[in-house]
């Protein structure tokens, strides 16, 4: 079985990926540490938000439970 020698070319490409690779994986990492955290805050905004909503229609029924008792 032969061994390939190594050109000038094959050890640049090499040392260009060797070199490349990790700043990908760290990017596509952080893209997908970002993007959770993204999704993290609108569910939490959602969740605040549907509270929020909940709140205002109870006050509302509240009201208009005591103007229906008042009125009776």
């Amino acid at each position: 079985m032969p061994i390939r020698k190594l050109t000038v070319r094959r050890a640049l490409l090499a040392l260009v990926v060797a070199s490349v690779l990790p700043t990908v994986i760290a990017a596509i990492a952080a893209l997908l540490y970002a993007y959770t955290q993204e999704q993290e805050g609108f569910r939490d905004g959602l969740r605040e938000t549907t509270r929020a909503l909940a709140l205002a229609v109870d006050r509302e029924i509240a009201t208009r439970e005591a103007v229906a008792l008042t009125l009776s």
